[in-house]
């Protein structure tokens, strides 16, 4: 097995990632920029916590749902709680008016479904739009370790194919869709069309070497064609990025060290 490690380049690309998706935000014209940070960030998601749980299944021979769930839970719920609750709080004392706008908002921020409410427009977002992305990690965290548990009972291989595989079903499913003529909302805000994005992390962590430095080579010559799809379909230019760096960074097989790049 990979012996994963801390890789302090990945910090960086984090960093490159987080810059992007305030330059977005403070700039209308360049809001795509912003959508490639959260590109980024979402094969990294991938990488890190299938990383974890590799490597709890490789020292324990067994991956605990309910502790992984439990470390989700605290390092997410309180600052997302807390920042709906401030706001609605302010909201309460000074716009009283604005308040029954907002709690379906918040609630649906709250319960980590914002981003099906951006897909289907159910409702007016207001300020709690952007927690979209917290939703479509949560509903990550959600399916993905159960997935990997039941292909790591046939091997390691069977995982990687079960990521692979979904990564290209969910990438062809939101090419159809904004094929045919799906709005950006749905295809940009959909778990099932963002989640080729998380899932290409995972075969990172899944794979060998050799089908990393696949994967960036792959990657190059189909970025004309990719970017003529919608964000959801732009995992290629973000896998390129991350896989390179990793691939320079993560060693043979050698004692593990004690710590993992933390999760997003």
């Amino acid at each position: 097995m990979t012996s994963f490690r801390y890789i302090p380049a990945l910090d960086g690309v984090r960093c490159l990632a987080v810059t992007a998706v305030l330059v977005g935000h403070s700039f209308r014209s360049l809001v795509e920029i912003a959508n490639q940070g959260v590109n980024v960030f979402f094969v990294l998601s991938g990488f890190l916590i299938t990383g974890v749980l590799l490597k709890e299944h490789h020292d324990t021979g067994r991956i605990r749902l309910s502790a992984f769930y439990m470390r989700r839970a605290l390092r997410l719920f309180p600052a997302l709680w807390l920042m709906l609750g401030t706001f609605m709080a302010v909201a309460l004392f000074f716009f009283p008016q604005r308040v029954p706008e907002l709690w379906p908002a918040a609630l649906a921020g709250a319960l980590y479904v914002m981003n099906w409410v951006n897909a289907f427009e159910l409702f007016p977002t207001t300020m709690f739009a952007h927690t979209w992305s917290l939703a479509i990690e949560e509903q990550f965290y959600l399916l993905w370790p159960l997935v990997l548990i039941a292909s790591l009972a046939y091997g390691r291989r069977v995982a990687l194919a079960a990521a692979v595989g979904l990564a290209a079903a969910s990438a062809a499913w939101a090419a159809w869709l904004w094929y045919s003529g799906a709005p950006a909302h749905r295809t940009d805000n959909g778990f099932d069309t963002r989640a080729c994005l998380l899932l290409v992390g995972c075969a990172i962590a899944l794979g060998p070497e050799l089908v990393r430095q696949w994967i960036a080579r792959l990657a190059r010559p189909l970025l004309p064609i990719l970017t003529l799809a919608p964000s959801s379909m732009s995992a290629a230019s973000a896998t390129a990025c991350i896989s390179s760096t990793i691939r320079s960074r993560i060693s043979p097989p050698a004692a593990p060290r004690a710590r993992l790049s933390s999760s997003l």
